[in-house]
């Protein structure tokens, strides 16, 4: 367990300078997101935010079903992790890869039910998300259908604290 923490504190300190990791350290990145102790899965999640958003090269994010596990990592709704969760899937969000089985992801259906329990900060992250999905002509009548619009008002009433 200790050595499992330090390794994921390890790659979400390195995951700063590198632009890239090979499919062999994603893969253990994801067994570490995986783990019981909540701050080894928070470097991993760390990490993977960083390198999503660093990364030109996307594919090996969607080939390891990276996507998919930020979904469950957001819909578990664990303080500190949905926000990593949704930026990873923000900065994935911009590959036209995000377009492959979009409707069957279940991306959407997650994003959306976040918001009403969401911080400023995660809801930031999913204006964000639906923005970069809003590129992706294939992805705009699966958004509409998905009430999307109704979200995107819901994201506004955010309390600023006034």
């Amino acid at each position: 367990e200790d050595c499992d923490c330090l390794a994921a504190l390890s790659f979400s300190k390195l995951s700063f300078s590198i632009s890239s990791l090979s499919d062999d350290g994603l893969k253990y990145v994801l067994t570490l997101i995986k783990s019981r102790e909540k701050i080894t899965r928070k470097y991993a999640a760390t990490a993977l935010r960083n390198l999503s958003a660093s990364s030109e090269e996307k594919d090996a994010f969607f080939k390891l079903g990276i996507p998919g596990l930020m979904t469950e990592v957001l819909s578990d709704k664990e303080k500190d992790l949905d926000v990593l969760a949704a930026a990873t899937l923000s900065s994935l969000s911009c590959s036209n890869r995000i377009t492959d089985r979009f409707l069957d992801s279940g991306i959407l259906h997650t994003v959306i039910r976040s918001i009403s329990s969401a911080t400023v900060e995660l809801k930031s992250q999913i204006a964000a998300i639906f923005a970069n999905l809003s590129e992706h002509l294939e992805c705009r009548p699966i958004m509409i259908s998905h009430a999307v619009v109704k979200a995107i008002d819901a994201l506004s009433a955010v309390d600023h604290g006034d």
